[in-house]
């Protein structure tokens, strides 16, 4: 009997990224009920010397072996997955999160031929955190930089030469007065929620 590899080895961002060349979609979009995305995600981890063609006329027993494997390394990745709540973008595709840290600097060796699914997140907001520091201190030198030409009365720090897309998420937006007024009229107990009232 022809031996097959767990396709597990094989189940890396360069074997999701020739998912999404074939078939022109995000991995985010995978239906895991439609035989066709399967059969192709089959084709992509098992890295077979054969056309797709080919690949689909396989055994039926050696695609249930690859079926079987599937299963398997989709528990013990659950294992290392937060929940996702839902949100996230299925537009984006894994090759784009995967030549965005290739071109920060992170080896392509390692991004396709061992980086799981499962690690993007992280090496992601690793990426995320050092773009906000670089920038940051790209905007600290140019502030020292200009610092003996500027009137310091207008510009008092790094802030005033330029804002950061972040700085503006994580100042506290103003409470409207209204709001206020629902809330202590709530705390004086003025006014009442829909069920005090039955």
């Amino acid at each position: 009997a022809e031996s097959l590899s767990p396709f597990f080895l094989f189940f890396k961002i360069g074997s999701i990224i020739k998912w999404e060349q074939m078939t022109d979609r995000s991995f985010l979009t995978m239906q895991y009920d439609n035989e066709d995305d399967v059969m192709k995600l089959l084709y992509c981890i098992s890295s077979p010397k054969a056309t797709f063609e080919d690949f689909k006329k396989l055994p039926a027993k050696h695609i249930k072996r690859l079926l079987s494997d599937l299963e398997e390394e989709i528990k013990i990745m659950n294992q290392f997955t937060k929940e996702s709540d839902g949100n996230g973008d299925t537009g984006t595709k894994i090759t784009d999160i995967a030549y965005a840290l290739i071109f920060a600097g992170m080896s392509t060796e390692y991004v396709m031929d061992r980086m799981t699914i499962t690690d993007l997140s992280t090496a992601m907001q690793a990426y995320e955190e050092k773009k906000k520091e670089d920038m940051e201190a790209s905007r600290l030198w140019t502030y020292l930089t200009m610092c003996p030409h500027m009137d310091s009365k207008k510009i008092k720090g790094p802030r005033d030469i330029m804002k950061c897309p972040w700085e503006d998420q994580l100042k506290p937006k103003p409470v409207s007065d209204e709001a206020l007024k629902v809330i202590e009229d709530f705390i004086t107990g003025k006014l009442k929620v829909k069920w005090q009232e039955d």
